[in-house]
């Protein structure tokens, strides 16, 4: 069976059931208010009504009223004695009741009133209905489901044939690939599966790109360091005086630190890319984390100057320490690298965000590259300047995406990048 048959037979079932039930629920609750119901019954106080104006009329008016209230297609009405009753019942029932209804041998109803003494009934039989018959209940009941089937059968057309199309493109992705893109009308019911189909579809490329963009530089940032080791290792063998061996062996020891760093930096970035990752929040302060890096930098960057703009002593915060000083961190090397002379470091705290800034004096980012200096193995085209690996920044947009905040470069007032590192204040609510 397929997909379209499965879901219009899912769902008459699911309506047909829903209806019948509702229809049986509807008509016990109506019988148990009617049978609760102490009011005389329509019928009653029409018998009542009649009687009274048949009574003392003689029987020759008695008949001509009859016949006038004979002319109605659904019922008459008889005025007959109690011998030709046949039912033996009858009399006591009308003793105790004033109106009693019988169902005769051709399954008509006849209701009973005493006219008078006399023991004479006036009688309203019940002709059968023609809109009761089996026929045509039988007729009224299949055009009814009928109507429902072809209600549905639309109702679920246009779904069956959207999920047909999202079934068609996972056949054949083994085909065509990250090609099998779905395009549906914003008011397809299943317009939200599409879309998720092709975010999936997106993640996969992007993660591709950033494997094969990872197996790239790791075969090329290795290749530098390998082929130097390899020729101090030469040089060291052949060096006569221990002054010149000591000197390559020296520069083997900086080229395997600098394979080191890139392993670090690489098993760093990997760990957030994860999709588990999570962040560990606990309270800090950000002024006392900055200066800590300010002073730690400062050490290894005597030429170069790093001023930090605050108006408030400490700043209380609730995040991840460890990650936020490592992306601080990140920022202000790569400040460092760039700038002539100065960087400035300035916080910001408001009812809605959490702010960290760090700009430079140096030559800038085009703004054509400022998004893609976020990106992994990214180094600009001035790359062959400055060493690294193209994952400091990619680093600290992944830390601004697991605290729900973002980062951004624009132009400094200084003349050359600012970095913009920020996160929602709401995350700063431990619960």
């Amino acid at each position: 069976m397929n997909l379209s048959r499965q879901l219009f037979f899912r769902f008459y079932l699911l309506i047909v059931l829903a209806l019948i039930g509702t229809g049986i629920g509807v008509d016990l609750i109506w019988r148990a208010i009617s049978e609760d119901n102490s009011e005389p019954s329509a019928i009653e106080k029409e018998l009542t009504y009649l009687s009274l104006l048949l009574r003392h009329e003689p029987i020759n008016v008695r008949s001509r009223l009859i016949s006038k209230l004979n002319q109605s297609e659904k019922y008459t009405y008889t005025i007959v004695a109690a011998e030709q009753i046949d039912s033996s019942g009858l009399d006591l029932l009308l003793t105790s009741q004033n109106v009693v209804v019988v169902e005769n041998e051709d399954a008509t109803l006849s209701a009973y009133y005493s006219l008078d003494e006399e023991k004479t009934y006036l009688v309203k039989n019940f002709r059968e209905d023609n809109t009761k018959s089996p026929i045509r209940k039988w007729m009224i009941l299949i055009t009814f489901y009928l109507i429902i089937a072809i209600v549905i059968y639309f109702l679920t057309k246009p779904i069956a044939r959207d999920l047909k199309i999202l079934e068609n493109a996972t056949n054949t992705f083994k085909h065509q690939g990250l090609n099998s893109r779905v395009e549906m009308s914003a008011n397809s019911p299943v317009a939200h599966l599409s879309k998720a189909y092709n975010r999936l579809l997106d993640r996969i490329s992007q993660l591709l790109n950033d494997q094969k963009e990872m197996s790239h530089a790791i075969s090329h940032e290795l290749r530098t360091p390998l082929a130097r080791i390899r020729f101090s290792l030469e040089m060291a063998q052949n060096a006569k005086q221990e002054e010149t061996k000591n000197a390559h062996l020296h520069s083997i020891t900086e080229d395997i630190a600098e394979i080191q760093s890139l392993v670090d930096e690489l098993l760093h970035y990997a760990a957030l890319e994860k999709d588990s990752t999570t962040t560990n929040l606990e309270r800090g302060d950000l002024v006392s984390l900055v200066k800590t890096q300010i002073e730690k930098h400062s050490r290894t960057a005597l030429d170069k100057k790093i001023d930090l703009q605050s108006t408030q002593k400490s700043m209380s915060i609730i995040c991840d320490n460890l990650l936020v000083e490592r992306a601080l961190q990140n920022l202000l090397i790569n400040a460092l690298k760039y700038c002539q002379n100065t960087v400035v470091i300035n916080l910001e705290s408001t009812k809605k965000k959490i702010t960290i800034s760090v700009e430079d004096d140096g030559p800038g980012i085009p703004k054509e590259n400022q998004q893609q200096v976020f990106d992994s193995f990214y180094r600009g085209e001035n790359k062959t300047d400055h060493k690294g690996f193209g994952l400091g920044l990619a680093i600290v947009k992944r830390i601004a995406l697991l605290h729900n905040g973002s980062v951004y470069v624009t132009s400094s007032k200084l003349g050359g990048a600012k970095f913009v590192f920020s996160w929602p204040q709401r995350s700063t609510t431990l619960v």
